[in-house]
C-alpha cells in the first residue's frame, strides 16, 4: 500500500479532472494514468510485467472518472459519457432539470447521488478485497489457453462494431506494429492516448477555427486555452528535466 499510495492519489485526481470533460471515458483516463505512473516510477523495469503500480494507476483512473463525469451532468446538463447520459435521461423523466439551479431547487436528490455515489465506491471496495484472491487466478492461466480466447474475443469485437472486415484488418495491423514497439521499448501508451484522443482533438481544433475564422491566435489569446497549454507543456518537458537533473547529479 505504501508503494501504491502516490500513484493511487495521483491516478484519482487525474481521473477525476478527465471525467469533468464531456466526451472521454475510462480508457483515455486508464491510459494517461498508466503512462503518468510509468514517467514518475524510478524503476521502469516491472511496467507491462505485473507492477502494482501500472495496476492501481489505470484502474484508479479508471474509477475515479464516474465522479468526475458526474460534475457536468449536475452543474450543465451534458453528460461525459454513456452511463451518465442515461442517469441524465433518468433525472429528466423524474422531472429533475439539470443545471446550475438543481442545487438550489432539488438538494435533497443531489446530495442522494452523492451517497449513492459514496456506497457504491464501499460496496465495490469490499467486493474487490474480498474476492481479490479468486480474481487473481485469472494471472496464473496458461498463456498458451488465454491468448487464443483473447484474439478471437478482440476479433468478434472488432468487426460486430461496423461490419467491416478492413476493420478486423487494421487491428492486426496495429498489433504487430504494437509488438514491435513494446519490443523495442517505444512507449506503447504514449501512441494509444494519441489514438484515442487524435478524433476529439481534430473536432474540438476544427470548431474552434471556424469560431475564431481561421485564426490559430485564438489558442493562445484565450485565458483557458493558454492555460491547458501551458500544463501541456510543462507536462511534456518535466519528465526531460527530471531525466536531466538526474544525469548531472550521477556524474557527480
Amino acid at each position: 500500500l505504501k508503494l501504491i499510495s502516490p500513484t493511487l492519489l495521483r491516478s484519482s485526481c487525474i481521473g477525476t479532472f478527465i471525467g469533468c470533460v464531456p466526451g472521454t471515458g475510462g480508457d483515455i483516463s486508464s491510459w494517461i494514468c498508466y503512462n503518468q505512473a510509468k514517467t514518475w516510477a524510478k524503476d521502469k523495469s516491472m511496467f507491462g510485467k505485473g507492477d502494482p503500480r501500472g495496476i492501481a494507476a489505470s484502474e484508479s483512473g479508471n474509477n475515479s472518472i464516474v465522479g468526475g463525469a458526474f460534475i457536468p451532468v449536475l452543474t450543465l446538463g451534458i453528460p461525459g459519457d454513456g452511463a451518465t447520459a442515461i442517469i441524465l435521461g433518468a433525472l429528466m423523466v423524474h422531472g429533475i432539470q439539470p443545471g446550475p439551479l438543481l442545487f438550489i431547487n432539488n438538494a435533497i436528490d443531489v446530495y442522494t447521488v452523492f451517497l449513492a455515489l459514496m456506497a457504491a465506491n464501499i460496496v465495490m471496495g469490499f467486493f474487490g478485497f474480498s474476492l481479490i484472491r479468486v480474481f487473481s487466478k485469472v494471472t496464473k492461466v496458461p498463456m498458451q489457453l488465454l491468448l487464443p480466447i483473447i484474439t478471437v474475443m478482440a476479433v468478434m469485437g472488432t468487426y460486430s462494431y461496423a461490419n467491416s472486415m478492413q476493420d478486423v484488418y487494421i487491428m492486426f495491423a496495429a498489433g504487430i506494429i504494437g509488438y514491435f514497439m513494446s519490443k523495442f521499448d517505444m512507449g506503447v501508451p504514449g501512441v494509444i492516448i494519441g489514438i484515442i484522443l487524435g478524433k476529439l482533438a481534430e473536432q474540438n481544433f476544427t470548431g474552434s477555427l471556424m469560431m475564431s475564422d481561421g485564426s490559430l491566435s485564438v489558442f493562445v489569446t484565450s485565458p483557458i486555452c493558454f492555460t491547458f497549454l501551458l500544463l501541456a507543456l510543462i507536462g511534456l518537458l518535466s519528465p526531460l528535466y527530471r531525466d536531466s537533473v538526474k544525469r548531472l547529479f550521477s556524474r557527480k
